[in-house]
């Protein structure tokens, strides 16, 4: 394929995060939470060769992931689903930030957003407490449902674990600011 063994992890690690947003989503548009693994690891199959990927430890480390997930999440919970892959773009201070959130989930008036990681490692909890990501998702949150705290995770699919953390307004404020300083330094630096 021409890419060096963490390029190929990489693109696996996608082909993992596309057939959970596409078994998210076939769990809203057929009204059936439970999530078929049979067709899951057909998808992975298809969309890794798809991908021209080789190599079985990807291949293996990849389904693994997929497994475990669908292990600790064998179904969606559509009462509390919001979206899954939530397209966003919102304007902060003159800047224009898009993108996509995995998962968002509602209960009891609480969001949460959840975003997919396949790090080898996990974060120490001030590295998750100052993620700008999550920050930035929880500011996402905040500017369409009006709530001013979100509860933020990171679904760690090499560990089974989330890990989790609560971001207030003024912190999703905080991490924009950090955003919209990195723009500006990016513009100048442009000039």
């Amino acid at each position: 394929t021409g890419l060096t063994a963490s390029e190929v992890s990489v693109e696996a690690n996608k082909v993992v995060h596309q057939v959970l947003d596409e078994l998210y989503t076939r769990a809203v548009l057929y009204g059936e939470p439970k999530f078929d693994r049979s067709w899951a690891t057909a998808r992975y199959d298809a969309l890794y060769s798809t991908a021209g990927l080789l190599g079985p430890a990807a291949y293996r480390a990849g389904l693994t992931m997929l497994r475990t997930y669908l292990d600790r999440h064998p179904e969606a919970d559509l009462e509390t689903l919001v979206a899954s892959e939530l397209e966003f773009r919102i304007v902060y201070d003159g800047f224009v930030f898009y993108g996509y959130i995995d998962l968002v989930r509602r209960q009891d008036e609480r969001y949460r957003v959840a975003d997919y990681k396949s790090n080898r490692r996990l974060y120490t909890e001030e590295e998750l407490a100052l993620d700008v990501q999550l920050g930035c998702y929880a500011y996402v949150i905040h500017t369409m449902f009006g709530v001013d705290e979100v509860d933020v995770a990171f679904e760690m699919l090499r560990h089974e674990v989330a890990q989790t953390s609560m971001r207030t307004l003024a912190e999703m404020r905080a991490a924009m600011d950090y955003l919209v300083g990195l723009a500006r330094q990016a513009e100048h630096a442009a000039i």
